[in-house]
């Protein structure tokens, strides 16, 4: 069986699970076809779930299949359950290809320790070049760099740069047209490319054409990202303020209508003390006639109770007299009974009010305010003036961690206003930039947080500070688990924009500890920096 020099790196990405990003460890086959590591898609489901169970309380204890429900990762529409993770097959394909892939890895290995270099003989080749042919060591290869068509790769790539139809050969031309890597012997022996022999270009040209696309396709997504960066600190900022103007709103309108419940309220309570008034007027002048009528009943019975005893008596004298004073009394009990009949009148109170004027009310309080909403172009984000101080391309890009700070001394022709500084680094917690003078006295200290520890630009907010000629900038951290991006540089001053020169600077500064007061010295490390004026 013939055997493919496809790259084993290509081959690697093919066994790798899409959670951890590495090898598969025990592979288990969804029903849509995807594999996972066992482990990963256990403890994503349990994740899911129990974000499910914080987010929607509303899902009923008898509705255990819904509770328990998770999408594959890959979005593809597949739902699971937990219960059918346990019963998932293993992918034996995926997981005799990780087996073969790390033996063939660890032999390659082992063939690179072995494999010495072609000048030196005494260290372990490291790199392969495809223009000579030669296999260099760490040492020898620095002086081979110096020649810019020759282009190496690591020893263990050394398979996949040579022809799979010419034995030995070594692919060293691109066919522009068939987008292939060929070698020399395929001009001549392939008629396919052999009619193409005005789009066959040296691998080296197009390597490094290459190179410098990406480079510069770097620099624009740099450029986009600083942009974007930017653009999500101003959304946060609106977020901020829409949710401050909605609770402004929300307390206007709760106060408003406070008060008209408050003078509602007033009117009903003046109304109803004028109603208490007039109760009170009438029921006092009805217990009057109610005393009066009480007090002509008494008159009444006592009248009868002496006629009752005169008649009795036989007394003839008595009976007379009486007789004309009971006519008498009689007289002006009618008169008083029609006395009182007469002014015994109640009053029926009543609320009045208009229909006209509940339905004009109605009409008022339905049309009463609205909530108008207008366009406010809140978010700006134009081009931003910035100066880029130090930008890594992708073979230049480093790491650097140490108890040492780095920074510049800046030269302007004129004082500028500080907006914000970025800076590359993988630290974790907080990142602080120091201002000092030209005596290496402290002048102002801001910090950021990062939220995680990929390597990434940082915003630092430096409030619109105003920033000088020889004045020093230098970033540091009290975190011990990062480091920052620098490159090699000179430290003479250097011309980065018209109206900026720097020099690299370093310090060293005790993290635990504030100092206000450094020794600033040249320095050739240049870290990766942007200021925004």
């Amino acid at each position: 069986m013939a055997t493919s020099n496809i790259p084993v790196t290509s081959l690697s990405e093919l066994v790798k699970c899409p959670i951890c990003l590495d090898y598969y460890n025990d592979p288990r086959l969804l029903p849509c076809s995807h594999t996972f590591c066992f482990a990963c898609i256990t403890q994503l489901a349990n994740h899911r779930t129990k974000n499910d169970d914080d987010d929607d309380s509303s899902i009923s204890s008898d509705d255990s299949d819904a509770e328990y429900r998770f999408i594959c990762p890959l979005r593809d529409g597949t739902f699971l359950t937990q219960h059918q993770l346990k019963d998932l097959p293993v992918n034996r394909i995926a997981k005799n290809m990780v087996e073969l892939l790390l033996a063939s890895c660890n032999e390659n290995k082992e063939i690179e320790k072995k494999v010495s270099c072609d000048f030196c003989t005494e260290n372990p080749s490291e790199r392969w070049c495809l223009e000579c042919c030669h296999q260099f060591c760490s040492k020898c290869l620095i002086a081979h760099n110096n020649k810019p068509m020759h282009i190496t790769v690591p020893i263990a790539e050394r398979a996949a740069y040579c022809c799979n139809k010419h034995i030995n050969e070594v692919m060293k031309l691109w066919c522009t047209y068939c987008k292939l890597p060929i070698c020399s012997s395929c001009l001549v022996d392939d008629n396919q490319h052999s009619q193409h022999q005005e789009a066959i270009e040296p691998m080296y040209k197009i390597m490094n054409e290459t190179r410098t696309s990406i480079e510069t396709c770097l620099q624009q997504l740099d450029y986009a990202e600083l942009n974007f960066m930017t653009l999500a600190k101003s959304t946060i900022t609106v977020v901020k303020d829409q949710k401050t103007n909605y609770t402004n709103t929300s307390e206007d309108l709760t106060d408003l209508f406070r008060s008209l419940n408050r003078m509602i309220e007033d009117r009903k309570q003046t109304l109803s003390y004028e109603l208490e008034d007039h109760q009170a007027t009438i029921l006092s002048r009805l217990h009057h006639i109610e005393m009066n009528v009480r007090e002509q009943l008494h008159r009444i019975q006592n009248q009868k109770l002496s006629c009752n005893r005169i008649c009795k008596s036989g007394n003839t004298i008595q009976l007379l007299e009486t007789n004309q004073n009971i006519s008498t009394i009689c007289e002006e009990l009618v008169h008083s009974q029609q006395e009182i009949i007469s002014s015994c009148t109640t009053q029926e109170t009543k609320f009045i009010h208009s229909p006209v004027d509940m339905t004009s009310i109605a009409d008022l309080i339905n049309n009463f305010g609205n909530i108008k909403c207008n366009d406010v172009k809140t978010i700006d984000c134009p081009i931003l003036n910035h100066i880029i101080i130090s930008l890594p391309t992708v073979a230049e890009q480093r790491l650097y961690n140490g108890s040492f700070i780095f920074g510049y001394r800046f030269h302007f022709e004129q004082s500028i206003r500080l907006k914000d500084v970025l800076v590359q680094s993988t630290y974790r917690n907080n990142i602080t930039a120091s201002f000092y003078d030209e005596k290496g006295e402290e002048q102002e200290q801001f910090s950021c947080e990062s939220i995680n520890d990929t390597f990434k630009w940082n915003i630092i907010s430096t409030d619109g500070i105003e920033l000088q000629t020889g004045h020093s900038l230098l970033v540091w951290s009290s975190d011990h688990e990062g480091s920052i991006g620098y490159q090699q540089r000179s430290s003479r001053l250097q011309q980065v924009n018209p109206i900026c020169a720097v020099a690299g600077v370093y310090a060293v500064r005790d993290k635990n500890k504030k100092q206000e007061k450094l020794e600033i010295c040249p320095g050739d490390l240049a870290i990766n920096m942007r200021l925004i004026i």
